[in-house]
C-alpha cells in the first residue's frame, strides 16, 4: 500500500509504501526452488488489475513482486506507473507482458509455465490471450536482445533484470 509519493529535487519520483519486512522478490524465491505456480495466480491478479485500472507498470519484471510467507504479493517500483494512453493502450499492456515474460525466464521458469499466467491474465482482463501472446512473445524477444546489447556495451550494468550472479 503506497503512503505517500512526491518528486526528488533530480526530478525523480519518490513512493514510500508500507513496511515490506518479510517480503521477497518472486525471482529470489523461484531461484532458492518455489514453485512459478504459487506466484502465478497473484501476480497475473496484479498486473490484469493495473491494466483494468488503466495504468501501466513500466518496469513489470518478476522481480518487482515481493511475497511474504503467507503469500501475499506487493508491487514494487512503481514510481514510473502511468496511466495508459488512449492510442498506444496495447502497446503498453504488450510491453509490461512482455517484460514479465522475459524476468521470468531469466528466473528459470520454464517457458511452458508462462503461457498459463497468460491465459490467466486474459480471463481476468476479459481478453483472448492468443490475440496478445504473437505480440508479447515478439516484444520478448527484442528485450532479449536489447539486454544482450547492453551487457556487451556495459558489462557491469544490468539492464532489465539482475543476473543470477549479481544482487
Amino acid at each position: 500500500p503506497l503512503v505517500a509519493w512526491g518528486v526528488s529535487a533530480g526530478g525523480q519520483g519518490v513512493l514510500v509504501t508500507s513496511d515490506l519486512a518479510g517480503f521477497r522478490p518472486a525471482d529470489e524465491r523461484i531461484g532458492a526452488g518455489e514453485p512459478f505456480d504459487r506466484f502465478a495466480d497473484p501476480t497475473a491478479e496484479v498486473a490484469a488489475t493495473l491494466h483494468g485500472a488503466g495504468l501501466h507498470h513500466r518496469d513489470l519484471y518478476l522481480c518487482h513482486f515481493l511475497f511474504n510467507d503467507a503469500l501475499e504479493v506487493r508491487l514494487i517500483d512503481a514510481a514510473r506507473v502511468r496511466k495508459l494512453p488512449r492510442l498506444l493502450r496495447r502497446r503498453w499492456i504488450v510491453k509490461d507482458l512482455a517484460q514479465f515474460r522475459y524476468s521470468g525466464l531469466q528466473a528459470g521458469v520454464p517457458e511452458a509455465d508462462l503461457d498459463p499466467w497468460m491465459a490467466s491474465w486474459a480471463e481476468k482482463m476479459q481478453v483472448d490471450a492468443a490475440h496478445w501472446r504473437g505480440s508479447v512473445l515478439r516484444k520478448t524477444a527484442w528485450i532479449a536482445r536489447h539486454d544482450r546489447f547492453l551487457q556487451r556495451m556495459q558489462p557491469e550494468r544490468y539492464a532489465s533484470v539482475p543476473p543470477r550472479d549479481k544482487p
